[in-house]
């Protein structure tokens, strides 16, 4: 989310500088793993569709710019019980938003997709308007852009605060240095519990697991027209997609253990394995037993799940995004932009008070 907005502030002539404590590229949020997926019939809230659309417009535009494949259209299929909330909530947006996507028969579907093995006792929905996203590419080509365009980029620069003093925002860094600037936007990751300590409620970080498998000769012919895919099931959500040559990556959507501090999250993801491991078991086919690389991320997650960004409560001149985890990477560019509006102008034309922290001081929820 920082480096949508460096890039959309940037593009805009405003003279930006981004502060990041760890290296280019680094791993220690979820904007790392190859690919994630990108879906618009949105089963978290239809009010999130408007913003998905907006955010596919600015992916196909960088992809463009840029000249390198960052978004794979080859659909996304849902899968669970009727009354599941990823099946009712696909529909319900597909509805809300004039979207098309279909249902399978749990037959159908097996006979499209013979790797996926879906329950006869599942509704299975496609939205073909949907995809993956080359995460690390992305984020690099947003980077790329930003620099093109101005704006300074400060590597392994941690912060230890930040204030208002007058009309400037002064950010302090651990080892001293001061930044001072009009205005400031901030986007911590799983930390901006410690830098919104007093504006956002109560955020969770979890420790997550994404896992490859390597598809046997068979079954790797398949991968070309292998949609990315979300089960859920009696263990939980689940979700994959064709990741790397001949493999899949698998993660669990839900659980995964809670990390008090994210700098040392420590090695509780790999309790993730074995669910992982069931799930691949038993709803995939063709895949090798064991997996051939697995990597954690982190996610942070509000009460309710759905995004906090918003002007601070006390300061008109910075602004924030904050937990966009489990759900967030497709809308970075969207994001990007919302934030800058919000800086600049104070508001933003895109529809996005539903996400306003507001939510959480006497405000209905999404």
């Amino acid at each position: 989310m920082g480096a949508a907005t460096l890039d959309e502030l940037a593009r805009r002539n405003v003279r930006v500088c981004g502060l990041e404590q760890f290296d280019r590229g680094h791993r220690r949020g979820s904007s790392h793993g190859r690919h994630r997926v990108f879906r618009k019939a949105y089963f978290e809230h239809p009010h999130y569709v408007p913003l998905l659309c907006e955010a596919e417009r600015i992916w196909k535009q960088l992809e463009a710019e840029c000249g390198i494949p960052l978004y794979d259209r080859r659909g996304v299929v849902v899968s669970g019980p009727p009354d599941s909330e990823p099946v009712t909530g696909t529909l319900q947006a597909a509805d809300a938003h004039g979207l098309a996507v279909h249902v399978l028969s749990p037959a159908a579907a097996r006979t499209r997709w013979p790797m996926l093995m879906f329950p006869d006792s599942h509704r299975v929905v496609v939205d073909p308007d949907a995809g993956i996203l080359a995460v690390e590419e992305c984020v690099n080509q947003l980077l790329v852009r930003a620099e093109r365009h101005g704006a300074r980029l400060c590597w392994n620069t941690p912060v230890a605060s930040w204030s208002f003093e007058g009309d400037q925002a002064v950010v302090t860094t651990v080892s001293g240095d001061t930044f001072r600037a009009e205005r400031a936007v901030i986007t911590g990751g799983a930390w901006a519990g410690t830098f919104l300590a007093d504006e956002l409620p109560p955020l969770t970080v979890r420790h997550k697991l994404q896992v490859w498998y390597e598809a046997d000769a068979v079954s790797r012919n398949t991968l070309t027209g292998l949609p990315a895919f979300f089960f859920e099931t009696e263990r939980g959500s689940f979700y994959g997609m064709p990741s790397g040559a001949g493999e899949i990556k698998l993660a669990r959507h839900s659980g995964g253990p809670v990390v008090q501090d994210p700098g040392s999250p420590g090695t509780g993801a790999d309790a993730e394995d074995g669910p992982v491991a069931c799930f691949a078991n038993r709803f995939l086919k063709g895949l090798s037993p064991r997996p051939v690389y697995r990597e954690p991320c982190l996610y942070t997650m509000s009460p309710d799940s759905h995004f906090l960004i918003d002007r601070h409560s006390r300061f008109d001149h910075v602004v924030y995004g904050a937990a966009f985890s489990g759900h967030g990477f497709k809308f970075a560019g969207v994001i990007g932009r919302i934030l800058a509006d919000l800086v600049l102008d104070g508001r933003t034309d895109l529809p996005a008070e539903f996400l306003s922290a507001g939510r959480f001081r006497g405000s209905d929820p999404p």
